[in-house]
């Protein structure tokens, strides 16, 4: 699928991929996507299997490997037990498996579901599959569990695993692993082209998936659904185009760039968080939230004291604060007078005096407009 070819990061994501090996004639490839805020480190694996493996930092770190196994393609157990001893716990092993086995809800058996229900048992691992199909073959109308999320037992109690019920225009259902501990991270924003037409749309499609499910096999049934998939997935594309349009046609030369750049991003459901900070000290990225404060909390306090000042003005220092401060003065200085409204004018005149044309010329006039309308004020 990727060869040699790495696609761009999509926005607001950190990409990692694992592309095919030379001299294989399948497709292929396996890659995690990271929000950009969210602090993270890809981790090297010595495997031959086409897996990415990242540690991610939330409340805990959990190591995230992606495995992808082609149907056509030979699996060895050793390459397995290798690569999840080379996985850091708690992980979470991810991936199309290609294998069926009633361990994780298929209802039929083959030879890779065999190999991988072994190796399941022998490294002792946690399935967090509950039973639902996770792929559906839209030729056959035939719907499969091959799909596997596993994790090492110190992890199994911390996620809640679940199938949407869309497929969201592939042949393999998004699963949703939900983290059984509180997060602070922002929902995703809706996008402005959204009308009722396109609700009423989607749950169309979905009510027609549904009645499929349960009647798996229903010719008619899956036409239904055909038609429901092709009309939502033109709704949508109307809707967003006619929004774009409309929007287009607003735009002039006095509307700000700043504008159109939130409203692109709107348009397309962006939205960028802001990133935690991520530390490289000798050559080790720190990414942990109290070690990164407390590191940076030593290089402000080095930076400032007076160990990294030369000899020289370190000596000029001390001499400094050796002198006795007087404290004692004249109360009549100008600084102690009262600023009188007289005072204001004076100073935005010797002000715009010194301005150039531009922008903060215009800003200081509309300033001086604003106090010359408020003068009952002072």
């Amino acid at each position: 699928m990727l060869g040699d070819y790495i696609p761009a990061s999509p926005p607001a994501y950190s990409a990692f991929y694992s592309n095919s090996f030379e001299g294989q004639d399948h497709h292929g490839g396996s890659a995690i996507l990271v929000r950009r805020d969210i602090p993270c480190t890809s981790l090297e694996l010595d495997t031959p299997l086409q897996a990415v493996a990242v540690k991610v930092f939330m409340d805990r770190p959990y190591t995230v490997c992606s495995l992808y196994l082609p149907p056509s393609v030979t699996v060895e157990r050793g390459d397995l037990n290798h690569l999840v001893r080379d996985l850091p716990s708690p992980f979470i092993l991810l991936g199309d498996f290609n294998g069926r086995h009633p361990l994780w809800g298929d209802s039929s058996v083959n030879p890779r579901g065999v190999l991988l229900a072994s190796f399941i048992e022998d490294e002792g691992l946690g399935v967090l599959n509950t039973g639902d199909v996770t792929h559906f073959n839209s030729p056959t109308g035939t719907f499969t569990a091959i799909d596997i999320s596993l994790c090492s037992p110190s992890a199994l109690l911390d996620f809640t695993w679940r199938v949407l019920p869309d497929l969201y225009g592939s042949d393999h259902f998004p699963i949703l692993l939900e983290g059984n501990r509180t997060s602070g991270y922002f929902p995703k924003r809706p996008v402005p082209w959204w009308s009722p037409v396109c609700t009423t749309a989607v749950r169309e499609k979905r009510a027609a998936f549904s009645r499929l499910r349960r009647n798996r096999g229903d010719p008619t049934l899956l036409e239904d659904f055909r038609r429901a998939r092709a009309r939502a997935r033109r709704v949508l594309k109307e809707a967003r185009r006619a929004s774009w349009k409309a929007y287009v046609s607003s735009i002039n030369t006095k509307t700000p760039l700043t504008q159109v750049f939130r409203r692109v991003c709107k348009m397309a459901g962006k939205f960028s968080p802001s990133s935690p900070p991520v530390l490289k000290v000798n050559g080790i990225k720190i990414l942990d939230g109290l070690t990164v404060a407390n590191t940076m909390a030593e290089a402000f306090a080095k930076v400032s004291s007076r160990d990294s000042r030369p000899l020289a003005v370190r000596h000029e220092l001390r001499a400094k604060e050796r002198t006795v401060l007087d404290f004692t003065g004249n109360e009549n200085e100008s600084y102690n007078h009262i600023f009188t409204l007289r005072d204001l004018h004076s100073a935005l005149s010797l002000s715009a005096a010194t301005l150039l044309l531009g922008q903060t010329t215009s800003h200081m006039q509309c300033y001086d407009t604003w106090v010359r309308k408020r003068s009952h004020f002072f």
